[in-house]
Formats: C-alpha cells, sequence, structure tokens
C-alpha cells in the first residue's frame, strides 16, 4: 500500500488483498503488511482515492459519507470504477439544471455541441500556453503533436505513466461535479447519455498534458512522489480549469 496526505487533503489507497481499513473513533485506521498501523483523522481527509482490494469495512465507509468526503474507486489502469460521494447539498441548482435538460429530445446534440466548444476553447489556450501556431486546431492534429510532446518529455512509456495521473484528474472532476450538486448516477453516465466525468476530465486532460510538457521537473515514475506532484505542482492550476468546465454546462440552456 502507498499512502499520502499532502496539504492535509489526499488519502491515496493503493491496496493489496491484506490492506485492512478501519474506523477507529474519529479516523481511519489503515494496516498494510509489513508496515505499522497508521491513522489518518476524518477532519483532515477532504478524499479518498482507493485502487481495489480497499473496500474497507463498513462503518468507516459510513463514516467517510456522513463526513462528505468522497471515496474513488480506480481501477488497475487509473480508471475511475466507482464513488462514494458522500453527502453534498445543491449549492448551485447545476444538478436539477441538468436534470431538466436531460428530459429533452434533443438533449444528446446539445451536450455534443457543448462538447465541441469546450474542447475547442481548450485546445485555444493549449496552442497558446505552448507556442504552438493556432493556424490548426483539430484535436486529432493537436494530439498527434501532443503525444509527440508527450514521447519526447517522459519516453515511449508515456502514456502507462499519465494513467495515474487521469485516474486522480478523474476524481477531481467527480468531487466537483458532487459538490455542485449533480447525482452520482448522472456523473458516471449511467442516466442522461452524457458520462460527465469521463468527458470533463478529457477535455481538462488536454491541459494536464499540456502542463507536464511544460513543466520544467521531471515526472517521477510513480508512488507518494508521482501522487505529490499532482498535488503540489499540478492540481493548482488543473483544478481552475476543472471548475470553468463544470461551470460552463450552465450555457446549456433550456430554450
Amino acid at each position: 500500500m502507498q499512502e499520502l496526505t499532502t496539504s492535509r487533503r489526499l488519502l491515496f489507497l493503493d491496496g493489496t488483498a491484506e490492506t485492512r481499513i478501519r474506523l477507529d473513533g474519529r479516523a481511519l485506521a489503515v494496516r498494510s503488511p509489513g508496515r505499522a498501523r497508521q491513522w489518518y483523522p476524518l477532519r483532515l481527509l477532504a478524499r479518498v482515492i482507493s485502487r481495489p482490494n480497499d473496500a474497507g469495512e463498513g462503518a468507516a465507509m459510513i463514516a467517510l459519507n456522513e463526513a462528505g468526503i468522497p471515496l474513488f474507486f480506480l481501477d488497475k489502469d487509473g480508471k475511475l470504477v466507482g464513488a462514494c460521494l458522500g453527502r453534498f447539498d445543491d449549492r448551485t441548482g447545476l444538478g436539477a439544471h441538468l436534470e431538466t435538460l436531460m428530459a429533452l429530445p434533443d438533449w444528446p446534440v446539445r451536450y455534443e455541441n457543448w462538447l465541441r466548444a469546450q474542447e475547442r476553447r481548450i485546445l485555444h489556450h493549449l496552442h497558446v500556453a505552448l507556442g504552438w501556431p493556432q493556424a490548426d486546431l483539430r484535436p486529432e492534429v493537436t494530439r498527434e503533436r501532443l503525444d509527440g510532446a508527450m514521447r519526447q518529455r517522459l519516453g515511449s512509456a508515456w502514456s502507462a505513466r499519465l494513467h495515474p495521473l487521469m485516474g486522480i484528474l478523474r476524481s477531481e472532476v467527480g468531487r466537483e461535479l458532487s459538490e455542485m450538486g449533480v447525482d452520482a448516477d448522472v456523473i458516471a453516465g449511467l442516466r442522461g447519455q452524457a458520462p460527465l466525468v469521463r468527458d470533463i476530465s478529457a477535455l481538462v486532460g488536454w491541459t494536464l498534458r499540456g502542463r507536464i510538457v511544460a513543466e520544467p521537473r521531471s515526472l517521477p515514475a510513480d508512488g507518494p512522489a508521482l501522487i505529490g506532484y499532482f498535488e503540489g505542482l499540478l492540481r493548482p492550476k488543473l483544478l481552475p480549469s476543472v471548475r470553468r468546465v463544470v461551470a460552463s454546462l450552465w450555457k446549456l440552456r433550456l430554450a
């Protein structure tokens, strides 16, 4: 198991079948083979990201939900496969707004147009940030160029090294949507034919890769150092992008 708390926000659990998570008072007690038990007070946690075999005891999961701390489950490739989003308040009405939109017969067309507009905006800013010509902003052209830059920056295995960062980015997107009052089944795409967490993560993924290409410090291989890299260097720059894209869902008008 690998775990890290950075700026009192994140607990990352990369577990084995022997990893045990229990609720001990108002803290999570985590024990893994060959390591002493460690305690993580709930009041210091903003979110928990877990790989398989970290389901934990029911009391711990209930405590996380009651404290409003989202718990995200990733597969071995870093893909978001499940989430316990905790209690939330619909602070903005965005969830109700999307529910109304999804009932419209032309919702799929509206959503696709929104996606394309957001992608064009993000690609424009990406080209400006990297000093690339803006004559051709087609996604396939930009992707090929960006893939080459990532390969030059990280080597031939750049895609595998990107996977865990995309998993953490998906957890950020899921958290932001849940805090805006969007239901979990809508976030996951189980309703509305709009897998929001997947699509918004793909949009901000352009920015993530651009930041990696532009960042002078090298990307750690894996583990706590990689999570620290995301938390310390990437998250402060990506979070405004996540919030900007989520807020743009209001541009999907009812009329």
